[in-house]
């Protein structure tokens, strides 16, 4: 895996520069993205989980093997476009669905291969850190649906500097395209309502944002479906 630790973006896209998709793009539409030569990065849920008990903020809960299979089945339909980069929340089951995105789509990594990223979970960019240490597990989703809607709330950062910082890393991942990114449900859902789509509505498993750019800068965001045959369990 190409390393691009010496990767910055030389200027700061504004957020109006990006053409926004209000349309549900499949595996197979990207597929043809890709065909075209289009640098492109895919945003994505980790797969599907292990529920997580009540009280508990659930960062050591695992795939499924459904999970497994499922993210291997979505990285088969890119099998003859290699993934070049993976980056990944550091809770395991994000880095375990890029391993089984990866095997799927036929690319040999291991999981130091994947570079882990806290702005891409535990805690994410929009929760303090000292804040998500003495947060209440079970009043988190309230919190977290009134941010959304509002941009701000008690206990997170500000909405629009560490979208940027996500942003960023979009912009980096182009310069090994195409890419996969896999957070978790608030962040995607959160990046989101900065970038100006309507609906606040968590993504389902595997589902997300599908960047396209030229040169390093975004050009195109659209909503990623996935699978149609996973069925969404709400939480982190």
């Amino acid at each position: 895996m190409k390393s691009l630790d010496t990767y910055k973006p030389k200027t700061t896209q504004s957020v109006e520069s990006i053409n926004l998709k209000f349309h549900l793009f499949s595996p197979e539409e990207i597929y043809k993205f890709l065909d075209d030569g289009l640098q492109v990065c895919i945003l994505v849920r980790h797969s599907r989980r292990f529920p997580i008990k009540p009280g508990n903020w659930g960062n050591d809960v695992l795939l499924t093997d459904k999970g497994r299979d499922y993210a291997s089945q979505l990285g088969a339909v890119f099998k003859e476009h290699h993934f070049k980069s993976f980056f990944s929340s550091p809770v395991s089951r994000c880095i375990d669905t890029c391993l089984n995105y990866a095997h799927g789509a036929g690319v040999a990594i291991k999981w130091d291969d994947i570079e882990t990223k806290q702005f891409l979970g535990l805690p994410g960019a929009f929760i303090k850190e000292e804040a998500y240490s003495e947060m209440n597990p079970d009043l988190f989703w309230q919190k977290c649906f009134r941010f959304i809607e509002s941009g701000a709330e008690d206990g997170f950062r500000p909405i629009k500097e560490n979208a940027m910082e996500i942003l960023d890393l979009i912009r980096h991942a182009f310069s090994v395209s195409p890419s996969l990114v896999c957070s978790h449900d608030f962040v995607i859902a959160s990046l989101k309502r900065y970038l100006g789509f309507s609906s606040s509505k968590m993504p389902d498993y595997l589902e997300g944002l599908v960047f396209t750019g030229d040169n390093g800068l975004i050009k195109n965001c659209g909503i990623f479906r996935g699978l149609d045959h996973i069925i969404q369990t709400p939480g982190y």
